[in-house]
C-alpha cells in the first residue's frame, strides 16, 4: 500500500456529504382548563394591596435603619471627642498638680504657722486616736474628754 504524503494548503474545507435535517414538528401542550400562565394572567386587588404594604413597610424599615446607623455614627463621633477632651483636662490636670507642687516650700509654711500663727508640735499624750469605720473620716459628735 503506497502512502503518499499529502500537504494542502488553505481555509476552505473540502465538499462532503451532508446527511438531510429531518423536520421538526411543533408539539402542542395542552394546559387543564382552570390553570392560567403567562401574560394572560391578572393580578388581584387582594394580591396588589398587600405587596403595597409589604413595600411601604419595608421603606419605613429602610429609613429608620438609615436613621439609626447615622445616630450611631454621630455618636461614636461624640465619644471619640469626649475621649479627645478627657485626655487634654487629664493632661493639663496632671501638669498643674505638678506645677503646684513644686511651688508649696514646706519650710516657709512651717515658718509662717509656727512664727505668726503660734502653732506648736503637739507634746507626748496629746494625740488621741480613734477607731472609725471609714477608714478615713470621723465625725465628733460629743465633747473629746480631757484625759
Amino acid at each position: 500500500m503506497k502512502m503518499s504524503n499529502y500537504y494542502m494548503n488553505g481555509n476552505t474545507a473540502r465538499q462532503t456529504r451532508t446527511a438531510p435535517v429531518p423536520e421538526r414538528r411543533q408539539v402542542r401542550v395542552v394546559e387543564p382548563a382552570g390553570r392560567k400562565q403567562g401574560k394572560n394572567q391578572k393580578m388581584s386587588l387582594g394580591y396588589v394591596l398587600f405587596m403595597s404594604v409589604a413595600l411601604a413597610f419595608m421603606g419605613v424599615m429602610l429609613v429608620f435603619y438609615i436613621g439609626l446607623q447615622s445616630e450611631v455614627k454621630s455618636t461614636v463621633k461624640t465619644i471619640s471627642q469626649k475621649e479627645s477632651e478627657l485626655n487634654d483636662l487629664r493632661n493639663s490636670n496632671d501638669e498643674m498638680e505638678s506645677r503646684v507642687k513644686s511651688d508649696v516650700d514646706l519650710e516657709e509654711i512651717k515658718e509662717i504657722a509656727m512664727g505668726q500663727l503660734g502653732m506648736i508640735y503637739a507634746k507626748e499624750g496629746q494625740i488621741e486616736t480613734f477607731l472609725s469605720e471609714d477608714s478615713d473620716y470621723v465625725r465628733q459628735l460629743q465633747e473629746i474628754p480631757a484625759n
